[in-house]
């Protein structure tokens, strides 16, 4: 596989992990569905959006923030950096 490739699927992975957390930890959430699809777009081949992911980024910690333990919150951060980083790289913007 492609190194490009395999940081697509990586960054589509984390999309995923994060949304099932947010699922997980506050499962009184809403639009978890739409975020995550939103999210998956913006990691397309070929292209990807850092704005539409970033805010995925702050929509997760929010809503975290807002249904979960602080003590989540820089895991959830760590989490949430990491993907924007791959982002990154994918538009070589790192």
């Amino acid at each position: 596989m492609h190194n490009a490739d395999a940081s697509v699927e990586h960054l589509r992975e984390t999309i995923d992990a994060l949304a099932e957390l947010v699922q997980t930890l506050t499962p009184e959430a809403t639009g978890i569905a739409e975020e995550r699809e939103k999210a998956l777009a913006a990691a397309g081949d070929g292209v990807t959006d850092k704005r539409v992911l970033q805010r995925f980024a702050d929509w997760v910690l929010s809503t975290i923030g807002r249904g979960a333990s602080a003590a989540l919150i820089p895991v959830v951060t760590a989490s949430t950096d990491s993907m924007l980083q791959e982002a990154s790289r994918l538009t070589g913007h790192l």
